[in-house]
Order: structure tokens, then sequence, then C-alpha cells
């Protein structure tokens, strides 16, 4: 185990509704998936995991925060705020941005800025890039 977590349990319940959900991970196993994940791929590969809608409705924080202590080479979002709230708590592996957002100047500047890895879905996302001057960064 890479990360002693002091309540190794994420409890999110479903507020307003009539019948409400309780969903419970254990940060231990989201650590240990992602050894056993790296450990299957191998050092040559990068695993990228996914905490998009506020790690499916799990916490972005405390999910974020495990999964960069289990090693994670990058973390995927979907709005480019969420890069902002986690590196303000200190939780910085590179972020891959999904597709699906507008993007102009200030998300280009975002991308240059924070070192996102932008998706790339359609030209328009190319010319933008292409337009705002965007620098070509390789690993």
């Amino acid at each position: 185990m890479l990360a002693p977590y002091a309540d190794s349990h994420v409890c999110w319940r479903t507020p307003g509704i009539a019948r409400p959900n309780v969903f419970e991970i254990d940060l231990d196993a989201v650590v240990h998936n992602v050894q056993q994940t790296k450990q299957f791929v191998g050092p040559d590969v990068r695993v990228f995991a996914a905490v998009k809608a506020n790690g499916y409705g799990f916490g972005l924080l405390p999910v974020g925060r495990a999964l960069q202590d289990a090693g994670v080479d990058a973390l995927a979002v979907t709005d480019v705020l969420d890069r902002a709230v986690l590196a303000e708590r200190g939780i910085s592996p590179p972020v891959l941005v999904y597709g699906g957002n507008h993007i102009d100047a200030d998300v280009v500047r975002a991308i240059e800025t924070h070192g996102f890895f932008a998706t790339i879905t359609r030209r328009a996302v190319v010319v933008a890039l292409a337009a705002s001057g965007c620098k070509e960064r390789r690993k």
C-alpha cells in the first residue's frame, strides 16, 4: 500500500432523492488497482486515470490524491477548471482534457500554462490551437 489513508473509504450520498443512494469507495483498493494495472502493462506504458464528473461522483480530490499516490502517469478530466481544483490541493500529475470543450483563447492559455494534454476531436480544435501559437511539448 502506497498511501495510508486515515479513512480509506469515501462515502457519497445523493441528497434530495426519495431513495438516497450511498456509494462507498475504498481508496486503498483504488491504489491497489493502479499498482496492479501498472504491473500488468509494464514500465513502457503510461497509465491515465479518469476523474471526470467529480471523480465519477466519488470525489475529485480524494480519488485524485489516491491516484496520484498510486503513481498514475496522468489524470483525465472533462472540465479545465477541475485541473485548477486539483492543483490547489497539491494534486499535480499531468492532465488530459477530454474532447467536447469549446477551445478558445482562455482554454489554450490554460493548456500552455498548466501543461494539459488537449484531446483533438475535430479540425476546429487544431485550427484554434495553431492560431494561438500553442507550443508543442514532448516528453
